[in-house]
């Protein structure tokens, strides 16, 4: 289409510290940051399964990045599901609180009118 092509030598080079990078804050660094490391792991995975398939490797070639893919998927998976429960546990003890403090107040009032 643009005829552009990235020199074959960069690109590798680029991809690899990019993987190792990624690979590095998923160990050593807590927070969101794993969060992104995981979905530019995901996508280089991706984009190396593709690139095998459309050059038409043999699978043994296309299997490092298609296993891969699927554990930075299943990583992403149960970062979601965690998530989720936790904000399901912060709303209910959000609640109880709030029915605690209703009660609180109703038998407070109570008292004042005996």
């Amino acid at each position: 289409m643009t005829g552009w092509r990235p020199y074959a030598r960069n690109f590798r080079l680029f991809t690899g510290w990019l993987e190792v990078i990624c690979g590095a804050v998923l160990v050593l660094v807590p927070g969101p940051l794993k969060e992104i490391a995981s979905f530019l792991l995901l996508a280089v995975m991706v984009g190396g399964f593709y690139t095998h398939y459309a050059l038409n490797d043999s699978f043994e070639r296309m299997a490092p990045s298609l296993i891969f893919s699927l554990l930075i998927l299943c990583r992403l998976i149960i970062l979601y599901q965690v998530n989720r429960k936790e904000k399901q546990e912060e709303e209910m003890i959000e609640k109880l609180l709030q029915e605690s403090a209703q009660s609180e107040q109703k038998s407070d009032e109570s008292k004042k009118d005996e």
